[in-house]
């Protein structure tokens, strides 16, 4: 699986989706029947499964609504998720997102000075704030295995793209 840092300083969109994503408000409250399925913890400290997954079995989190796109996007951009990982932790179990290929950029926001941790199977990527991570989703069964965890509260801001200029200036070329 491909996967890059990118300097949130160092291109607008990012800076835009992170000026954004500092305005979000946290959840007053977090409702665990809505925002909780599965063993998710076993889920995302076991291995991946041997079976596709497209998207998460288990998880920990509050899935926010967001606009589709921000005012300096292209057509070729557009946020795919807002998500909230509680007090106490949270995440999202191993899956692939194999119905949906292309590049994704995941924009952290640490709510506690505890990073959240984007896992592949070969690889943990930590937080770091001021950088965004970048993946490339295959479309393929079972090549882009991922999943998340943080023990600290958090919001993660993703946006998809598809073939296009934008992801060409953020230099996401596979």
């Amino acid at each position: 699986m491909i996967v890059r840092r990118l300097r949130i300083s160092e291109h607008p969109l990012l800076q835009e989706a992170a000026a954004f994503l500092s305005t979000v408000r946290t959840p007053e409250i977090f409702v665990p029947m809505l925002s909780e399925r599965g063993d998710w913890q076993a889920d995302v400290d076991g291995r991946p499964p041997k079976d596709d997954r497209p998207q998460p079995f288990a998880f920990r989190r509050a899935r926010l609504q967001t606009p589709l796109q921000l005012p300096g996007m292209n057509g070729d951009a557009m946020i795919s998720a807002l998500n909230y990982f509680p007090v106490g932790g949270g995440g999202l179990g191993w899956h692939t997102d194999s119905g949906h290929a292309g590049w994704r950029v995941y924009l952290p926001r640490l709510l506690t000075p505890i990073p959240g941790v984007f896992k592949t199977p070969d690889r943990e990527y930590v937080d770091d704030e001021g950088c965004a991570l970048a993946f490339y989703v295959s479309g393929n069964p079972c090549d882009s295995w991922h999943a998340v965890r943080t023990d600290g509260a958090r919001f993660s801001l993703g946006i998809k793209f598809a073939d296009g200029p934008t992801q060409r200036q953020l230099g996401l070329q596979r």
